[in-house]
């Protein structure tokens, strides 16, 4: 298992700096994916501990996986609730964007599907429409051009997709 060869390797004493850091923001990256975002939160502050010599980027980048893996630290717990697998239709948008129906708070919408993202973005506008219950605070994260963007977590108490219900989905909202 990944993260057992990661423990080990931050274990032994004579695992240089570089190395140790490089497995402690592997190890944080994984729990976030994971959803143990305690466990990223704690990670992250241990790496920022023994960072300062990290440039400003990778720095920033530390920064802004601690404030949103210690605000859904604080969220409530994301469940599962398998049921019968039902065939959805998905449909490609002009920009060539996989799309399907999502049911979220009993709203029916056509959402993008990006299956390499750890969380779901959405509109500020579309968390009003959802009635999505914010957490307190704002943070940042970064954009595809590397700029800091501005966001707050809401939650959404349930969600349906493809058969599958979801409840307590956190959401990235675009401020």
């Amino acid at each position: 298992d990944a993260m057992t060869s990661l423990a080990a390797t931050l274990d032994r004493p004579t695992t240089p700096a570089p190395l140790r850091r490089a497995a402690l923001r592997v190890q944080a990256e994984a729990l976030f994916a994971r959803g143990d975002y305690s466990g990223a939160a704690k990670v992250g502050v241990a790496l920022a501990a023994d960072a300062e010599d990290e440039d400003q980027q990778a720095r920033s980048e530390l920064d802004q996986l601690v404030a949103v893996a210690s605000a859904l630290a604080r969220a409530p717990e994301t469940k599962f609730e398998p049921r019968r697998p039902a065939r959805i239709e998905t449909q490609r948008d002009k920009a060539n964007l996989l799309r399907a129906p999502v049911v979220i708070q009993g709203e029916l919408i056509n959402a993008v599907l990006d299956t390499g993202a750890n969380l779901s973005v959405v509109s500020h506008s579309t968390a009003q429409a959802l009635n999505l219950t914010y957490l307190p605070g704002q943070t940042t994260v970064a954009s595809a051009t590397r700029t800091a963007v501005p966001v707050r977590i809401a939650i959404a108490h349930e969600l349906n997709f493809a058969g599958a219900k979801f409840a307590n989905v956190p959401f990235l909202v675009l401020a």
